[in-house]
């Protein structure tokens, strides 16, 4: 079974988790938040430049929470994509019930989509590049 933390990442454990504790401990609503799965261009290390797969938590399709590696990022959902090179052809969105059941279902936290998957940690990356320490993807 694909598991991400293999990769240097928890982005999508991170993505999962950081949704319940908003609605939890800060009491926004489940309605109004989304996971989203997709992928991003690297801007530093050695997935610098590369395309890789990524998740993050977006409220109200404005604002973008990524706790993704210890992250505690919050930004404009427009800087979050722009910074990223995100194309939200290559995203998937899940509300929070949705991404609790494939979950459960699938015994894994993401990506789900086959898609995405495939495309999830570049060929030019190996897992021993990102657990050295250099952390990146997800």
């Amino acid at each position: 079974m694909y598991d991400e933390t293999d990769y240097g990442g928890d982005c999508c454990e991170a993505a999962l988790w950081g949704a319940e504790k908003l609605v939890t401990i800060h009491r926004m609503s489940p309605d109004d938040l989304r996971i989203v799965h997709g992928l991003v261009t690297g801007a530093g290390g050695v997935v610098e430049g590369l395309r890789y797969g990524h998740a993050w938590i977006e409220l109200n399709g404005t604002i973008v929470f990524d706790f993704s590696n210890g992250n505690r990022a919050v930004l404009m959902k427009r800087v979050y994509y722009e910074a990223g090179e995100v194309d939200e052809r290559e995203t998937r969105v899940y509300t929070l019930d949705e991404a609790r059941r494939q979950c459960v279902t699938t015994g894994f936290y993401g990506p789900w989509d086959e898609g995405l998957l495939e495309r999830w940690i570049p060929e030019e990356l190996s897992c021993s590049q990102l657990s050295n320490g250099s952390h990146g993807a997800g």
